[in-house]
């Protein structure tokens, strides 16, 4: 925004409600494209990603071998990135698998994949979306998959493969639930035995065999937890399992494997003279042709395997994560369950499978990292796209000769800047290492300023001269939006409004209008400055504008007209564009009074600044996973859409500035293998 001389970026949050409008011409082929990012806004050199990543789920079908997870920037909108990560030959080689939407669009962001299994010609996986909706990924091949909605309705943390398609288990409600479907994509509920919640399944021949919560429990010796339909899921009966010594407890693993089913369950030997006796806890195994009559297997039963936290199968044998006495995690291997080998060290356990070569295969998380062993460790930094690399802009700003970009990239705190638009480098903040992120930035008397927080919630203030060098300065509280102007800087957020002459100290203001007072962006104006946000009473937030004429003193204006709180404020002269939720708000007399504003095919503006002629705003138009850049600007009293054109992919509008005479975009490309961002530049109107 241009503001009493001084340019500065504003980003605002995208909205949902809508104006109707009669769409303009879509951009000519020849627009101005957006150029990638990627060698703008360069990472960190070395540390951390930035992001964190669990593969939760894993299943192997012959040499087939599918890990799925998710990848997401902790506190970040946008949701987690879901990936399946495939291997076709027993873990030698991995790769990241396509997913599209069934018009073949980026899937939505927000999902993540709980559960997976399936055959070499038909793959599955469920699990749930940003909003806790079931939802299901569909495969012929596992190399690329399809996202759909209208998965199992219930909680689902079971899956199976059938030879009449597949079987997911759960619960609805407080009650155990199990769902069968052809194909993954149509899922209807069947009969469940009488427990709370089951937590597996397994399948060998025509028999499947669940594991779950008993609904009740009576008597000293607790009940298997199992039980078992020969009828496809359409009549359950429990299953009595070995239980050795009289050890406590349920089956804590269920797997199918070489030659039926295999079941383990805690054990413990006590041992010694009555005063120093000692209790040593451990797993056995029984297996089963059927299911129905079980055998004893002694081989994991004996020290020093300890307790199985993980039991998984296949035709090609059976593989165990144990604890031992130390805390330490191991797999072992064992073709018939009863002779068992050690395996590989391994630091966490998420899910485990058996590969076709009767390998183990590991998938989990260690701290913010994906985790998986297929035999040895996966350098999954070596599997293009499947670990990504976190470059978030959350702000720009223009002075005379000189752009600022602040975001947080590798998990900290960034500044890029450039004397040219494509021209950009990775400016030092002096900070120690941590966890944070900047997300407004202002050119003023004082020089630049850039605002942002910790992970902890802590304020975070940098200072520059030049917007080259930069040092950490005092910080107001947690603040969304700066502005500069004559009479110093004014930060704002939902803590409240903070003045500062020269950088060196900030005061706290008073709005005037009690404890519900929530501004969110801060504009400078010819007669002094400008806030909007949200006003909080009975439970409800509705719109709310404020104006200072020094940044201390601060005064509410008329409520600005609609339902939904402004996000992002601009000023050109004495009149403010404000954005929000579906559209914007024109005031013509510096904050005083407000009208709806229509922004011709911009529904949902992320952005706004000003331009020697007004106005603009970009955001992103189209349906979720095919959206695309779309840049508006006020030409002689009306709206003009410029052309533009975006890059491939779902697009996103972080922070948008005016450079002189130019119009600056910074955004973000999603994709399923992984975010990316844009630079796009246009002559003002």
């Amino acid at each position: 925004m241009v503001a009493g001389g001084v340019v500065v970026g504003v980003v605002a949050a995208v909205g949902v409600a809508v104006f109707a409008w009669k769409p303009a011409p879509a951009p000519r082929p020849g627009a101005d494209a957006a150029l990638p990012g990627g060698r703008f806004f360069l990472p960190a050199p070395g540390g951390s990603d930035g992001l964190a990543q669990e593969l939760g789920a894993v299943a192997a079908a012959g040499p087939v071998i599918v890990a799925a997870g998710a990848e997401s920037e902790p506190g970040a909108a946008g949701g987690a990135r879901a990936q399946f990560i495939v291997s076709d030959d027993d873990g030698g080689r991995w790769r990241l698998a396509s997913v599209r939407t069934p018009d073949d669009n980026e899937p939505p962001r927000g999902a993540r994949p709980a559960v997976v299994a399936g055959t070499r010609d038909s793959w599955v996986a469920l699990g749930r979306d940003a909003a806790g909706a079931s939802v299901v990924w569909t495969s012929p091949d596992a190399r690329t998959w399809t996202y759909r909605t209208g998965g199992p309705p219930g909680r689902v943390t079971g899956l199976a493969r059938t030879a009449a398609g597949f079987v997911a288990v759960g619960a609805a409600g407080n009650r155990a639930a199990v769902w069968t479907s052809p194909d993954g994509r149509a899922w209807e509920r069947t009969a469940a035995p009488s427990a709370r919640e089951l937590h597996q399944v397994a399948v060998s021949g025509g028999v499947l065999l669940a594991r779950g919560t008993p609904a009740r429990v009576t008597g000293k010796r607790a009940p298997s937890g199992v039980w078992r339909s020969a009828d496809g899921g359409r009549r359950w009966q429990a299953v009595p399992v070995p239980q050795p010594r009289g050890a406590p407890g349920p089956v804590q693993g269920i797997a199918s494997g070489p030659g039926g089913f295999a079941a383990v369950r805690d054990d413990a030997r006590t041992t010694g003279p009555k005063k120093r006796r000692t209790t040593t806890r451990f797993g056995t195994v029984a297996t089963s042709p059927d299911g129905r009559v079980w055998t004893p297997a002694p081989g994991l039963g004996t020290e020093p395997h300890g307790i199985v936290v993980r039991l998984a199968g296949s035709p090609a044998g059976l593989a165990a994560v144990v604890r031992g006495k130390d805390g330490g995690l191991r797999t072992l291997r064992s073709a018939d369950g009863r002779a068992w080998t050690p395996g590989t060290a391994i630091p966490a356990v998420t899910a485990l499978a058996v590969a076709g070569a009767g390998t183990p295969v590991v998938a989990g998380r260690t701290g913010d990292d994906p985790l998986l062993v297929a035999g040895a460790p996966v350098d999954l930094t070596r599997v293009g796209g499947a670990i990504g690399v976190q470059r978030r802009v959350a702000a720009v700003a223009a002075a005379p000769g000189r752009l600022v970009a602040v975001g947080a990239t590798g998990g900290d705190a960034a500044v890029w800047t450039s004397a040219t638009p494509t021209g950009w480098t990775r400016a030092g903040t002096a900070l120690p290492p941590g966890r944070r992120a900047l997300g407004a930035v202002a050119h003023g008397p004082s020089g630049w300023l850039a605002l942002g927080a910790e992970s902890s919630g802590k304020a975070v203030a940098l200072a520059s001269p030049d917007g080259v060098t930069w040092r950490p300065v005092p910080a107001p509280g947690r603040a969304t939006s700066v502005a500069a102007g004559p009479r110093g800087y004014v930060a704002v957020g939902p803590g409240g409004v903070w003045h500062s002459a020269d950088l060196t100290s900030w005061r706290r203001a008073n709005l005037g209008t009690g404890t519900g007072a929530a501004p969110r962006a801060v504009t400078a104006t010819p007669a002094g400055y400008a806030a909007v946000g949200g006003l909080s009473g009975k439970g409800i937030e509705m719109p709310g504008a404020w104006t200072s004429p020094d940044g201390v003193a601060w005064k509410p204006t008329r409520q600005p007209p609609g339902t939904a709180p402004p996000t992002a404020v601009a000023a050109h002269g004495a009149r403010l564009l404000a954005l929000v939720p579906g559209g914007a708000l024109l005031s013509p007399d510096g904050g005083t009074t407000w009208t709806p504003q229509h922004l011709n095919v911009l529904r949902d503006p992320a952005a706004v600044t000003a331009t020697p002629a007004g106005f603009a705003a970009a955001g992103a138009t189209g349906v979720p996973g095919a959206r695309t850049l779309t840049v508006v600007a006020e030409r002689g009293g009306a709206w003009e859409r410029l052309p533009a054109r975006g890059a491939d992919g779902d697009q996103r509008v972080d922070a948008l500035a005016a450079d002189g005479g130019a119009l600056l975009v910074i955004g973000t490309t999603m994709s399923h293998r992984g975010d990316v961002p844009y630079l796009w530049r246009t002559m003002a109107p």
